[in-house]
């Protein structure tokens, strides 16, 4: 039997090395954790893919900061003007699978700095701050309304409060493993009793 999936959510410019915690955490509890590290040129089909990805995983683990991260060229008709990163965690919640997010304050560990963070691709882009600004607005937004609906997410100011977010995750996870493997087993209780009946019935026909 398979373990149950994690998919962990984050800007990989930005938290990077704080998903590899948060992996490591889920990995060690008997989760498999998944992630999507990069964007192809097929946004459409990417988007789907990244859908199917989460689909198949029992929850979500999103570690969120400063960064907005790379932008759905087009309006998602259902979430609207979104970050792929965002995407992940509000399509998550809107399966009904379990989430669970953690916000990263000023003093966290960064793999960039936050000056470095969302600026343009092009070199030439004509004024790369104010496209910064609008992508830390779009994110702060973001947070803002994640912080409104779900008001039980982890904040960490810190790197300390980062390891207890983390600490108190993992007695999350660890009862929801417990459930997770419970409905596992369950599934395939019954998936082998279809099988066993059909088995029967194509005895009968004989």
């Amino acid at each position: 039997m398979s373990h149950p999936s994690i998919f962990i959510s984050a800007v990989s410019t930005e938290l990077h090395t704080a998903r590899q915690f948060v992996a490591a955490t889920v990995h060690s509890l008997g989760f498999e954790p998944v992630w999507q590290e990069a964007i192809p040129n097929a946004p459409d089909e990417f988007r789907q893919m990244l859908q199917d990805k989460i689909d198949a995983c029992e929850g979500l683990v999103q570690i969120a900061g400063k960064a907005y991260g790379i932008g759905i060229t087009d309006v998602d008709s259902k979430f609207g003007p979104v970050s792929y990163t965002q995407l992940e965690f509000l399509y998550a919640h809107s399966q009904n699978k379990k989430t669970w997010l953690i916000i990263v304050g000023d003093e966290c560990q960064r793999n960039l700095p936050v000056a470095q963070l969302d600026l343009p691709s092009d070199p030439d882009y004509p004024d790369p701050l104010g496209y910064q600004a609008g992508r830390r607005q779009l994110q702060q937004d973001y947070l803002t309304r994640l912080k409104a609906e779900h008001p039980l997410c982890h904040i960490a100011n810190n790197d300390t409060e980062l390891q207890n977010a983390l600490l108190e995750l993992r007695d999350e996870l660890e009862e929801f493993r417990d459930i997770a493997e419970r409905e596992q087993k369950l599934r395939f209780a019954l998936i082998f009793a279809i099988f066993c009946s059909l088995i029967v019935l194509g005895i009968g026909f004989l």
